[in-house]
């Protein structure tokens, strides 16, 4: 039987082929127009209107592109025909017209990652069992039960 720390192993072996896959196969291309600035403090976010309704994970890493200007930046918000963005750069007061490209593959990285920390404290458990007799203690007759009984 398979312990769960190698059946994570198999998921992760088969979630980096699907990276592969879809690195390199490409991006999710949305085209993005009426874009404004909304604010500029830290961050600089836009919000864009959308010609079908897309959906693009929040926090999302996505990049933009609009003649010869090609920018990266992040999904605040994603809904219906509308999106807003944040970006480390102004891209100016208005947008007319871009095109996002969005890299699912990030989430499936973001993944293997989770499952690497279950995986470690899959280990830690199994291993605090094995040493501190835990394992076995949980079987084992309550001796106080016993001497009162007795």
């Amino acid at each position: 039987m398979n312990s769960t720390v190698e059946y994570i192993k198999e998921w992760q072996k088969a979630l980096q082929i699907e990276i592969q896959h879809v690195k390199k196969y490409g991006s999710t291309r949305y085209r993005v127009s009426n874009g404004h600035l909304l604010s500029s403090s830290d961050l600089f976010s836009y919000y864009f209107e959308t010609t079908v309704s897309i959906r693009v994970p929040v926090g999302s890493m996505i990049r933009l592109v609009w003649g010869g200007i090609e920018q990266e930046g992040r999904v605040l918000s994603s809904e219906g025909k509308s999106i807003i963005l944040s970006f480390e750069k102004s891209l100016g007061d208005l947008i007319s017209e871009a095109f996002l490209y969005h890299d699912p593959w990030e989430l499936l990285d973001n993944l293997i990652s989770r499952l690497d920390e279950i995986k470690k404290k899959q280990t830690k458990t199994n291993s605090s069992k094995t040493f501190n007799g835990s394992l076995y203690a949980s079987q084992a007759p309550d001796c106080r039960r016993l001497n009162q009984s007795a």
